[in-house]
């Protein structure tokens, strides 16, 4: 399945860092895929509340080929779970349902211009639609648990 071939999330000349010269709205300080500079980083004095009711469930795992026209140095894969189990988060008074998680092997946002070897986004929306997204970021290891061996089948 490919999901889109006029944009991709590797360095290329339709890669995120030229985004914004085809999509206004990539443009600001404040889309994703960003550097986080720890440095410069201020603390967040809103007070924001989320609690976390995250449960194990079966999900559905599917692979997603990005890729602009037939150029392989553009191609990037993103892979999908589709999880319908009841989690959910509850974002200042807000609950937003999980709905489905991407891994991005590679990752897509930096911090102090620094790549992890993927990043997950778990995907929530409320009942008006609204989008919640949470990103881990994911580094691999040699220290074996359940959830790094899981996590290793995915990151290169």
């Amino acid at each position: 399945m490919v999901i889109n071939k006029d944009w991709t999330f590797i360095k290329t000349s339709i890669g995120p860092d030229k985004w914004k010269d085809k999509y206004e709205t990539c443009n600001t300080s404040f889309q994703s895929p960003v550097n986080i500079i720890t440095n410069s980083a201020v603390r967040c004095e809103m007070e924001c509340k989320i609690d976390f009711q995250y449960f194990p469930g079966k999900c559905n795992v599917k692979a997603i080929v990005n890729q602009y026209k037939d150029d392989a140095n553009t191609k990037s894969t993103i892979f999908l779970l589709d999880y319908q189990n009841g989690s959910y988060v509850t974002f200042n008074d807000v609950t937003y349902v999980l709905k489905t998680i991407h891994f991005y092997p590679g990752g897509l946002h930096t911090v102090d211009n620094g790549k992890y070897d993927m990043e997950a986004v778990l995907s929530h929306t409320d009942q008006s639609g609204n989008i919640l997204n949470i990103s881990v970021l994911v580094f691999k290891s040699t220290d074996f648990g359940d959830s790094q061996n899981f996590f290793s089948q995915w990151a290169y």
